[in-house]
């Protein structure tokens, strides 16, 4: 099976939002933190039965926050580029995914 792993900049992304999410209520953070892994835990078994977008990169819905994350897909690898959320401007996401 892949290893998954988050490039840092994905990795700040998530932390963020977990911050945000716990200033709000205690436990919310943990619990954004948590349908991230579940939303990603498909893709590691089949990543290309998620879309292709600009190419390489692919894309998960997380469930119950208004996130996606972004990620590439290898043999041994699941990268998440991003965790983005879903009011921004999607063209960050293209700029940032862009810069991988």
């Amino acid at each position: 099976m892949r290893a998954l792993v988050f490039t840092p900049e994905a990795f700040d992304d998530l932390r963020r939002a977990c911050r945000w999410y716990d200033a709000r209520r205690a436990g919310l953070g943990a619990q954004l933190e948590s349908a991230v892994e579940a939303a990603l835990l498909p893709a590691l078994h089949s990543p290309e039965s998620f879309p292709l977008l600009e190419g390489r990169f692919r894309r998960v819905v997380v469930r119950r926050f208004p996130y996606h994350a972004y990620f590439t897909a290898d043999d041994r690898l699941l990268t998440v580029l991003l965790v983005f959320h879903t009011a921004q401007d999607p063209a960050k996401v293209f700029g940032r995914l862009t810069s991988h």
